[in-house]
C-alpha cells in the first residue's frame, strides 16, 4: 500500500509551464513500457520535455494532467477538420504504474472528450500499439471500437 492520496482527490486541469518535467517524464515511462522496457530507440528526457512544451504553446491541442500530490497522468487532445466535421484525436495518454486501476485514466478521458466535444468534435480517435492488451481492454470498455489498420516497415 502506498501513502498516495486516493483516487477521490483527483483533479483534473490544463497542464501548465509547471507541469513539463512531469509530463516528460510520464511520457519517457509509456515509451519504456510501449517497448517492455527495451524500446529500439531511446528519447532523452530533454527531448521529452522540448516536445511537452511546444505542445502548450500549439493552438488546437489540449494537454490536461491528472493531479493528486503531485502529477499523475496526462492526455493530450489534438482538435482538427475532417470532411465529416471536427475530430478529436487522444495522444499520449499516460497514468503512472503506481495510479493505474484507481480512475486516473477514465477521469483522462472523460476531461479529453468534453474538451473534444466543447470545440465541436464529433468523433474521437486514437491509436494504440496492437500488442498492447491493457489499453485496448481500457479503450473497449469506453466504447471505443477498432476501425482502421495502421502499418509500419522500418528503414534502416
Amino acid at each position: 500500500m502506498t501513502n498516495d492520496p486516493p483516487a477521490t482527490e483527483l483533479r483534473i486541469r490544463p497542464a501548465t509551464a509547471e507541469d513539463v518535467d512531469a509530463v516528460a517524464a510520464l511520457y519517457e515511462e509509456l515509451h519504456d513500457a510501449e517497448w517492455h522496457g527495451d524500446p529500439p530507440f531511446r528519447i532523452a528526457r530533454p527531448a521529452w520535455r522540448a516536445e511537452v512544451s511546444s505542445v502548450l504553446e500549439s493552438p488546437g491541442i489540449h494537454l490536461l494532467v491528472a493531479e493528486a500530490g503531485g502529477v499523475v497522468g496526462t492526455v493530450r487532445v489534438e482538435l482538427g477538420e475532417r470532411p465529416q466535421g471536427a475530430v478529436g484525436e487522444i495522444r499520449r495518454l499516460v497514468v503512472s504504474r503506481a495510479w493505474r486501476g484507481r480512475g486516473v485514466g477514465g477521469a483522462l478521458m472523460a476531461a479529453a472528450e468534453e474538451v473534444a466535444r466543447a470545440r465541436g468534435a464529433g468523433d474521437m480517435r486514437l491509436t494504440v500499439l496492437v500488442g498492447n492488451d491493457e489499453a485496448r481492454g481500457f479503450y473497449a470498455r469506453r466504447g471505443y471500437e477498432e476501425f482502421a489498420v495502421r502499418y509500419r516497415r522500418r528503414l534502416g
